[in-house]
């Protein structure tokens, strides 16, 4: 039913833009304030002219990672938006299921337009989510409530970070310029100007330990990478606002960069095939990834810092030497491009990985032998993120179809379906503690589920709130 429903909207919306390219091929309009239409509807790429491109349903989407799909100069009529929007912006529901379906604890709804992204604090207190409506909203875990509306971008909202201590939120947008706030006030403390295309990701340094070795979690990050159509990245000094240096060395549109996890490093991933390991000091160039036959879509570090996992469009996931740039590993089996990859973050699990695609499935691999553990199957469209639980023994996905799963990482076997949504989820991603996870979609809503109470037969709803979306 899922797969049927996201078919029809799909052909929906191909006939709208195939009927309104022949209308605007020449139309030009205001970037800044033209709000996006993207995701599996039209691709733009800024560096040729005016090409713009008509996926495939189930097929590959030709940008749906990027956040500037928007066809900055290709819109369909106002009414038909607000109509589209009307239909899909729909009240919290309270959603109960029992078996392998997990329980919705809260939902939360009051954005204009699709939930971009969504992450929890590290704390497990708070939930940040962004929207293509221009706004991202801090809410609270328990209840849901609003606690502040984070208004000032002029477009779509790409990412959210928080601080290693909480304190700082940060936001990317499709302006251009990424921002900075308190998350105890809500108030605007840096606009990060200096990109010249929209910022698509930002991520923090990790916070040093008593010890001075260097950990994902403690209570402060100094620096900000940023990541940008223009094709640069940009680290920023967070204390002062000001951008220390700039990453210029990729010939596309950079897709993600973060640091190592002793922050020595930066890698960075690009349309340009290639991924890069920048020296965070010196901003150089140290190491370039060759290897990959289409675009780069997400690179991390290893726990250890001394492998590099790259996915890319061209169907394989790449394991690199980090510190030689060597490619060590070509993860093959996938069939269509891999939308991101993590490894496992136990302890004891730093040598086994997971894939996410558009083939439908995500995969388990061995990162030392490079041989696959498990498949994951059961979603009906494709995969648009997989992440493991802090401490290794589950995975959740997103999909295309409207809903996430959760998985045994052991067995591969699925465990939960979060099945609710009444669009593409375009993020899945655990708490701290791993007893909850935030999925955010693009019928205008994020939830926030429980998947330990898949028995349970109640579920705490929040009525939509009031979103201050001027900009």
């Amino acid at each position: 039913m899922a797969a049927f429903h996201c078919r029809q909207a799909f052909l929906a919306w191909l006939l709208l833009a195939a009927s309104f390219l022949v209308e605007r091929s020449s139309a030009s309009a205001n970037f800044l304030h033209s709000p996006p239409v993207y995701r599996s509807v039209l691709s733009y790429d800024p560096f040729s002219t005016h090409r713009a491109s008509v996926t495939s349903f189930l097929g590959r989407p030709d940008d749906y990672l990027n956040l500037s799909l928007a066809t900055k100069d290709l819109m369909p009529p106002a009414d038909v938006l607000e109509r589209d929007l009307s239909e899909r912006c729909t009240a919290a529901q309270r959603w109960e299921k029992s078996n392998t379906h997990a329980r919705t604890v809260t939902t939360l709804a009051g954005h204009k337009n699709w939930v971009t992204a969504a992450a929890f604090s590290n704390d497990g207190s708070l939930v940040l989510l962004a929207s293509s409506d221009g706004t991202a909203s801090l809410r609270s875990v328990e209840t849901g409530d609003v606690l502040h509306t984070l208004s000032g971008h002029r477009a779509s909202v790409t990412s959210t970070v928080f601080s290693p201590d909480n304190s700082l939120v940060v936001t990317t947008s499709l302006d251009r310029t990424a921002r900075v706030w308190s998350t105890l006030s809500g108030e605007q403390i840096f606009k990060l100007e200096g990109h010249s295309d929209g910022v698509r990701s930002a991520a923090f340094s990790n916070a040093a330990q008593e010890d001075g070795s260097f950990s994902s979690s403690g209570k402060d990050g100094s620096l900000l990478v940023t990541t940008s159509y223009d094709r640069t990245a940009k680290i920023w000094n967070v204390e002062t606002g000001v951008c220390v240096r700039s990453l210029e060395e990729h010939f596309d549109k950079i897709n993600s960069a973060v640091f190592s996890n002793d922050n020595s490093s930066i890698v960075t991933a690009s349309d340009d095939h290639t991924a890069r390991i920048f020296d965070t000091e010196t901003g150089l160039c140290v190491k370039i990834l060759k290897g990959h036959e289409d675009r780069v879509t997400s690179a991390v570090f290893s726990p250890d810092d001394s492998l590099i996992l790259t996915t890319s469009y061209d169907r394989t996931a790449r394991i690199w030497n980090a510190i030689t740039g060597k490619q060590m590993l070509k993860l093959e089996g996938h069939i269509d491009c891999v939308t991101s990859a993590a490894f496992s973050a136990a302890e004891d699990g730093s040598t086994i990985l997971v894939t996410a695609s558009y083939d439908k499935t995500a995969r388990l691999w061995d990162a030392i032998t490079g041989k696959p553990i498990h498949t994951l199957k059961g979603h009906k469209c494709g995969l648009s993120s997989a992440a493991f639980s802090a401490d290794g023994s589950l995975i959740v996905t997103a999909s295309l179809d409207h809903t996430a799963g959760i998985w045994n990482a052991t067995t591969g076997d699925r465990v939960h379906t979060l099945e609710g949504h009444t669009g593409a989820v375009n993020c899945a991603a655990f708490s701290v503690d791993g007893s909850l996870v935030v999925t955010a979609a693009c019928d205008c809503t994020a939830r926030i589920w429980e998947p330990s109470a898949a028995c349970k037969s109640h579920a705490t709803v929040v009525e939509p709130a009031v979103v201050d979306a001027s900009f």
